[in-house]
């Protein structure tokens, strides 16, 4: 097609950031000015309240991807054993084609892949390793790599997931923004960033200033990120025992990490701002966000609650929609908003067009757990597993409150706090919700079946076991 004359779309999702550790959440560290930057541009946007669909990657990506809900594209309900992305459903870059539109997707998490069906429509998809890393990211962006070695330490690393490779692949984004832009043709970007998913392994240069906050150094902290995410259910099997000093230190590497992507992301805009012609939505935001000891974890399994929900969500050039910046949005609304604009709507999309309205309730799913119950009880035969919840969960979440349900019964909390079970206390307000989510139509499948599961290669398997998830 020629001749199409629509916006560019570049969209970047940072894996594992909450809200409130964000400069635009009102964290005591200054962790994200870039973001804020783009936010409070004029034709910038902060969204408040924005809550994933659910609580890990492959999940949130197919959701984002297809603006649609788990219990629609199924992937990411059970694990390891992820399903493959269905084919009845188009992507993002497959609706943006029909209308002219040229694409490229980067993944750099092992979810976030081929084996999954995530690079379905892009005309071009890198996953940048070891052994394509020329290939893919071009001889021009590994020597840029390797000479910020020394500026973005600890080192060498042959995990191009890892923040050494952040730089690298924020490098080729920009060589093929370049190489489009002199084609004349609109492009979409879609750009996983995964340096923020732990273990937490900062560039020296960006953790420094926090080590010295810590008073501890910055390779000790390191070396302590690196050895409490060795094994994460393991830890929270002996009761997540982690001194002052430790959880001092994995913030501190957590908050780095971010800032150092933050970096990135402004650098990316900037070019952006001045390389493609026309105008370009730019999109920041976060696939699910990250405990740090709340309810007796670390990381982002098992829970369904806020810490894991409520993540970032900043727009540059898309217009119509400032005024639902302040009440729930979700990553599905944003998919079918820009969509819908550009003339690529489809009838699978479950978002709401923030142009038309604004959203009222926000719901979020996650499928049973009892891979992970038996995980924390090989571990620890006498750990107490009744504390968490293990059926499939539906929740549906209006700003003040929040229902979850499921085959082990319904319980309301009062945000921000999600321990007490208040539904006695606001019956009406249970009712109300529950409504709401019979209404919305949302139901996991208690079927998953086992067709079409992604394939796991050596490499993926040790990756994915580094990561936490086998």
């Amino acid at each position: 097609m020629t001749g199409v004359t629509g916006p560019n779309v570049v969209w970047v999702t940072i894996d594992s950031i909450r809200a409130d550790r964000t400069t635009m959440g009102g964290h005591a560290r200054d962790t994200t000015p870039n973001i804020q930057r783009i936010a409070d541009r004029p034709a910038g946007e902060s969204f408040d309240t924005c809550i994933a669909q659910t609580r890990w990657t492959p999940a949130s990506t197919a959701s984002i991807l297809t603006g649609t809900y788990l219990s629609t594209h199924q992937v990411g309900i059970q694990s390891p054993d992820v399903r493959r992305l269905p084919e009845s459903l188009k992507t993002m870059p497959q609706l943006l084609s029909e209308v002219g539109y040229e694409s490229l997707g980067i993944g750099t998490n092992q979810y976030v892949c081929s084996a999954t069906g995530m690079d379905r429509g892009f005309d071009r998809f890198m996953f940048p390793t070891l052994r394509n890393i020329h290939r893919t990211v071009g001889v021009r962006a590994v020597g840029d790599y390797l000479r910020n070695i020394r500026r973005y330490g600890p080192g060498l690393s042959t995990d191009v997931s890892l923040h050494n490779g952040s730089s690298m692949v924020t490098h080729a984004a920009e060589r093929w923004l370049g190489s489009t832009a002199r084609s004349g043709t609109p492009c979409f970007l879609y750009l996983h960033y995964n340096a923020t998913h732990y273990p937490y392994t900062p560039p020296k240069h960006f953790l420094r200033p926090y080590a010295e906050e810590t008073g501890q150094s910055v390779d000790e902290i390191i070396d302590i990120s690196q050895r409490v995410f060795e094994d994460v259910f393991g830890r929270v099997a002996d009761g997540l025992d982690l001194s002052s000093a430790e959880m001092e230190a994995i913030e501190a590497a957590y908050d780095a990490e971010l800032s150092y992507i933050d970096d990135l992301v402004g650098r990316l805009f900037d070019y952006v701002e001045d390389a493609l012609p026309g105008e370009t939505v730019f999109v920041v935001t976060s696939d699910h966000g990250e405990t740090f000891g709340e309810y007796g974890w670390l990381g982002h399994h098992v829970l369904l609650t806020d810490e894991l929900l409520h993540v970032p969500m900043v727009t540059h050039g898309l217009s119509g929609v400032s005024h639902a910046s302040d009440g729930p949005v979700q990553h599905v609304d944003f998919t079918r908003t820009i969509l819908e604009q550009l003339g690529a709507g489809s009838p699978q999309l479950e978002g709401v067009n923030l142009t038309e309205q604004r959203r009222e309730y926000a719901f979020a799913q996650r499928g049973s757990r009892a891979s992970d119950r038996e995980k924390l009880l090989d571990r620890n035969g006498s750990f107490d597993v009744s504390q968490y919840r293990w059926d499939a969960l539906n929740s549906v979440h209006d700003g003040r409150f929040k229902l979850l349900t499921g085959e082990e019964g319904e319980e309301l909390f009062l945000l921000p706090g999600e321990e007490e079970d208040v539904a006695e206390r606001y019956p009406r307000v249970a009712r109300q919700l529950s409504e709401q989510l019979a209404a919305s139509g949302l139901t996991l499948p208690t079927d998953t079946g086992d067709d079409d599961r992604m394939e796991v290669t050596p490499e993926m398997r040790d990756r994915l076991e580094h990561m936490g998830y086998l």
